[in-house]
């Protein structure tokens, strides 16, 4: 009997060691920014070449551009490789690299769906700078084709409230050499898009009400960008500024109040209910909005005036007081819906880090 007891002991062990080795690997954490620990903390550690990075809207995964195993030093073109992971580091998986696709390059335009287990992607075709396409990809690399445009497709972005798709449409060039471009808003399938605008266009952004747009108009007859303003159905359409200099890159606070964009290398702050603009800072363009805060994210000019040029990115608040500076070669800032965690490339490693 005591044999017997010994035995089952002997293999109820056994059972337990060989059970342990076939389990899964510990789940991922859900919570993507657990309370402890320090900043900024390490995503990667495999020496990517990266290019931008884009958070999820709920914050647990990411995506990024890279040509890691792509990558030529003796031609002048790699295709681009799409990633994604968890926001902890996790699961790390390459979506987009296949012979289907091996001759199209990927643009760095990714618009996240709302269930933040898809995005949709353009994918421009390297030998044709016209033809275009929009894929959507989820987080474990499942493709599908949504929209072929007979031209380029540019500028892709879902209003706030995700219920309308609007871009832009690059057609052929005319006798006169400027480009024409469309701006058109739709539904999230592209079904029943209503053209908003037809010309010289340089950047539009939806308003927080997801009702309205504001673009960037060229002014023919007086050579310059002027802004004007827009319903999402087409209906409505005004000009917002008539001003001697080109307004250009836009871009609209979370609760649509307010507006930044940039002239001649200096960025303004503008209410968008009446223009008025109030310039904030010079050596400063391509200001980005902070999610929820009345915080700008902007590249700044620098020189050490022996006839060294870079960029540097900065974080200002709306009268152009420094919150935040970022050392040269830090690049790809995408920041989380709370406006507080962000992510960034440097050393083509990603990071996370935390904003207070």
């Amino acid at each position: 009997m005591k044999s017997k007891l010994l035995l089952l002991v002997f293999f109820f062990i056994l059972l337990s060691v060989t059970s342990c080795k076939k389990q899964d690997p510990l789940p991922i954490e859900e919570d993507p920014f657990p309370a402890t620990g320090e900043y900024p903390k390490l995503l990667t550690q495999d020496n990517f070449i990266i290019g931008n990075t884009f958070f999820s809207p709920d914050g647990k995964h990411i995506a990024f551009y890279s040509i890691k195993y792509t990558f030529d030093p003796y031609v002048s073109w790699s295709p681009h490789e799409l990633w994604t992971m968890r926001s902890n580091g996790f699961d790390l998986r390459r979506v987009i690299l296949e012979k289907s696709i091996y001759d199209l390059t990927i643009p760095t335009m990714i618009c996240w769906n709302s269930d933040s287990k898809s995005m949709m992607v353009h994918i421009k075709d390297k030998h044709w700078d016209y033809k275009s396409e929009i894929w959507q990809v989820t987080v474990t690399g499942e493709r599908t084709k949504l929209y072929a445009p007979d031209f380029r497709l540019e500028k892709l972005s879902y209003s706030p409230d995700k219920s309308k798709l609007a871009y832009m449409i690059q057609g052929p060039n005319p006798p006169t050499g400027l480009p024409v471009y469309k701006l058109y808003v739709a539904n999230t399938d592209f079904s029943d898009s209503i053209r908003i605008e037809k010309g010289l266009i340089w950047e539009y952004e939806w308003q927080g009400d997801s009702k309205s747009l504001i673009y960037s108009f060229y002014d023919r007859p007086n050579l310059n960008y002027d802004l004007w303003k827009s319903s999402s159905d087409g209906t409505s359409k005004s000009r917002f500024s008539q001003t001697p200099v080109n307004e250009e890159h836009i871009t609209v606070s979370t609760d649509g109040k307010h507006m930044a964009y940039y002239v001649s290398n200096s960025v303004y702050v503008s209410p968008t209910a009446q223009f008025a603009p109030q310039k904030i800072m010079d050596n400063a363009r391509n200001p980005a909005w902070v999610p929820g805060r009345n915080y700008l994210l902007v590249i700044n000019e620098q020189t050490d005036g022996k006839g060294n040029y870079w960029t540097e990115s900065w974080i200002i608040d709306m009268q152009g007081n420094i919150i935040r500076k970022f050392p040269k070669g830090v690049r790809g800032i995408s920041f989380y819906s709370d406006g507080h965690h962000f992510i960034y490339n440097s050393e083509d490693s990603i990071w996370l880090d935390y904003l207070p």
